[in-house]
């Protein structure tokens, strides 16, 4: 309100203006008190406010370790691909240089068959 808009309002209305801002003050007041002892409180005893389910913490555990084995699998799969790009490379390397050589059967996963010159028939 603007202090010309006050000075027209009656003693009553004034002192009724004055009765909601105290009730109002009051108000802010006592939730002031409450969120400053609400703070205290948690400040006291941080360890108390937190609390773990046993049951989400199994999960989690039980997580880690699906990815754990999904990772330890993926890392030997990823070396076994590597090896056998090694010996591809070894073998093309044979191959350009003149050296005939047949590239070795994988030891795991699904059969490699070796192209010679005796299994592969003109068209």
């Amino acid at each position: 309100m603007t202090d010309k808009e006050l000075k027209k309002l009656s003693r009553l209305q004034l002192l009724e203006l004055l009765l909601e801002q105290s009730k109002e003050n009051e108000q802010l007041r006592q939730d002031n008190e409450a969120y400053r002892q609400r703070q205290e409180s948690t400040q006291a005893q941080p360890e108390a406010s937190v609390s773990f389910d046993p049951t989400v913490l199994a999960g989690f555990s039980e997580f880690a370790q699906k990815i754990d084995s999904s990772l330890s699998e993926t890392r030997r799969a990823t070396q076994s691909y590597i090896e056998r790009l090694s010996v591809l490379a070894e073998f093309a390397e044979k191959s350009v240089t003149g050296t005939s050589a047949v590239p070795p059967a994988r030891k795991t996963g699904p059969a490699v068959i070796a192209v010679t010159d005796e299994n592969v028939s003109e068209v």
